[in-house]
């Protein structure tokens, strides 16, 4: 499934702006269902259905302006659906539960962030490009792989062993002295 996933991921951010966005989307809305079931929003669909909402006019308002300024009136509009709830939570007997404001706004924060700079990193000067995602992405399997086999070959002192026994001190820098001699590699290309 990891390699159907790899795929689709690289076919879409290739196909061109409108596969990049279907992709995004797809993964901005199947990520704040997830994070929805783990808050307990599941069995309420006005905190799902809201934060959907929410996730979609701030990745859209900084789709359609690739600028490095925001589009703030767009933006300005998931303030609608986050009053509505606050209004429904006070007033109509909504009960969301002690913490569901943190835990929404959180979840906003969590996977809100990332698709905007993802957005702002494919659209460099206003235009779609897919170079340095990429660039990234070929960074961050290198990272892993190098602090792999320098740790199973070197390593001996573990980082945090409570966490992950396995990971070696010697593994980190083998990986990040991969990823730091390719990435010297491809400004030079």
């Amino acid at each position: 499934s990891a390699l159907v996933y790899a795929g689709v991921f690289l076919g879409s951010i290739v196909s061109g702006e409108f596969g990049f966005l279907a992709f995004v989307v797809f993964c901005l809305l199947g990520s704040w269902y997830e994070w929805s079931k783990l808050q307990g929003f599941r069995n309420d669909p006005i905190p799902l259905v809201t934060g959907g909402i929410i996730l979609l006019i701030l990745f859209f308002s900084s789709y359609l302006n690739q600028s490095d300024s925001t589009n703030l009136p767009l933006a300005l509009l998931a303030i609608v659906p986050i009053m509505l709830m606050l209004f429904l939570e006070l007033h109509a007997g909504l009960h969301l539960g002690k913490h569901w404001l943190a835990s929404f706004s959180s979840g906003m924060l969590y996977l809100g962030l990332p698709a905007l700079l993802l957005c702002k990193l494919f659209f460099i000067n206003g235009t779609y490009q897919y170079d340095y995602l990429l660039g990234s992405i070929f960074l961050i399997w290198l990272n892993d792989s190098g602090a792999y086999f320098a740790g199973s070959m070197l390593g001996k002192n573990p980082v945090w062993p409570a966490v992950s026994p396995k990971k070696s001190w010697e593994g980190m820098i083998g990986g990040f002295l991969l990823c730091l001699t390719a990435a010297w590699f491809l400004t030079e290309l």
